[in-house]
């Protein structure tokens, strides 16, 4: 089976578990939640935007300076790569179309350096806010023991693969797997160019270690700031449809779709599964399952509203012609 068929496939699954779920739960309580949003979905677009911005600004620093293209021009490209995001499984679609948009801008050696740097520290910070809203549950005993802890201890697992990479790339990872892979009985792995470059991608991961802690620092709290204002999104989301929630239960609401995001990010294609997904966690949590599909449905409606935009920059940005960056870092 091609790979499009089995995108189609799970798409289909998806918008029929989608279709499944609204049966179930009635369109009625769905729509008036949707109806009583819709003033303040503007406000939620600002907030998506404020978080990409924060992301973007964090891979921005994950370039070595003499590379590091503008900032703008980085935040056109996440925003571009928005419709390829959820095309492949764990969303690598939108990582090579942002390779591929910087193509001729950066040296090709940055552009895998500071992608890598950037999607490790993206899931290591997503699982350290992950982690913070389920250890204040613990303290304070305002939600289960049993989901709390579970919700804990995936969540320091994630932060400790993310740490344990991090050393792995410190120790030269991309080389050490090129000279492996140059033992096999292929020519194709027998490149000079091919070990080339991974020693460059090296080189640049053990400045960023070494040389550039201050990058690594700001990227980190960039990040961060990002997956916190999401967490605002959520307060708000349920501010609306439930305002007795507060900002823990909006945390743990985060955490627990958060981690069935990361979950169901082997499928190609995760329409339906994810409103599913949140209906059982709210439940899990104690919570209204309704709210959980209505929070996720919005979030969803939100991502479809910058997919259209990514669109439009996408087909902006492909008609653009290659430049090549300036020989002296930017001031």
């Amino acid at each position: 089976m091609t790979r499009n068929r089995v995108s189609a496939l799970f798409l289909g699954l998806g918008v029929i578990a989608l279709g499944l779920f609204i049966w179930k739960l009635g369109w009625a309580p769905i729509a008036d939640a949707l109806v009583r949003f819709a003033p303040l979905f503007p406000l939620i677009l600002l907030i998506e935007f404020l978080s990409n911005v924060g992301s973007t600004t964090g891979w921005y620093y994950a370039f070595s300076p003499a590379d590091r293209p503008r900032l703008v021009t980085l935040q056109l490209v996440n925003f571009a790569s928005l419709p390829l995001s959820g095309a492949l499984p764990t969303g690598q679609a939108g990582e090579v179309l942002k390779a591929n948009l910087l193509r001729g801008r950066v040296a090709g050696g940055d552009i895998v350096s500071s992608l890598v740097i950037y999607n490790s520290l993206h899931v290591a910070t997503t699982a350290l806010i992950m982690a913070i809203g389920p250890l204040v549950a613990l303290v304070t005993g305002a939600f289960a023991v049993k989901i709390a802890g579970v919700l804990l201890l995936v969540s320091c697992g994630i932060a400790a693969s993310m740490l344990g990479l991090g050393v792995l790339l410190r120790w030269g990872l991309f080389a050490r797997v090129t000279r492996l892979l140059a033992r096999l009985p292929w020519k194709a792995m027998k490149s000079a160019h091919l070990e080339g470059w991974a020693v460059d991608v090296d080189r640049r991961f053990h400045a960023m270690w070494h040389e550039r802690r201050r990058d690594l620092v700001l990227a980190t709290a960039w990040l961060l700031a990002a997956r916190v204002i999401q967490i605002g999104e959520v307060a708000l989301i349920l501010g609306v449809l439930t305002p007795d929630a507060g900002w823990l239960t909006a945390w743990m609401a985060f955490s627990g779709t958060a981690l069935a995001n990361y979950l169901l990010m082997v499928l190609p294609a995760r329409e339906g599964f994810l409103e599913g997904s949140s209906y059982v966690v709210f439940e899990a949590l104690g919570l209204s399952g309704v709210h959980g599909f209505t929070l996720e449905l919005i979030r969803r409606l939100r991502k479809v509203a910058y997919q259209v935009g990514g669109l439009v920059l996408l087909l902006v940005l492909s008609r653009q012609k290659e430049y090549h960056p300036p020989t002296t870092p930017p001031r």
